[in-house]
């Protein structure tokens, strides 16, 4: 995916999604993820450990999903 510390991604799983912020880490085995569970960004994911899709965003669309969630909120 070309991922860069600080690019943003949309994380999905099962039913679930998530935008998150990159930050890479050597620890992590190539084409594989870490994603944090217990937090309130990543609590509408599916089960602690399984397949997940990752999709980088480009800037319109974070931006795009950003407003959705401003909405939403309101």
């Amino acid at each position: 995916l070309d991922l860069v510390d600080g690019d943003n991604v949309l994380v999905k799983q099962n039913n679930g999604n998530a935008i998150l912020s990159v930050r890479l880490d050597n620890h992590v085995a190539f084409g594989c993820v870490r994603v944090a569970a217990a937090h309130e960004d990543t609590i509408g994911l599916g089960d602690l450990m399984g397949d997940i899709t990752v999709e980088k965003l480009t800037a319109q669309q974070f931006q795009a999903y950003e407003k959705q969630a401003m909405e939403v909120q309101a």
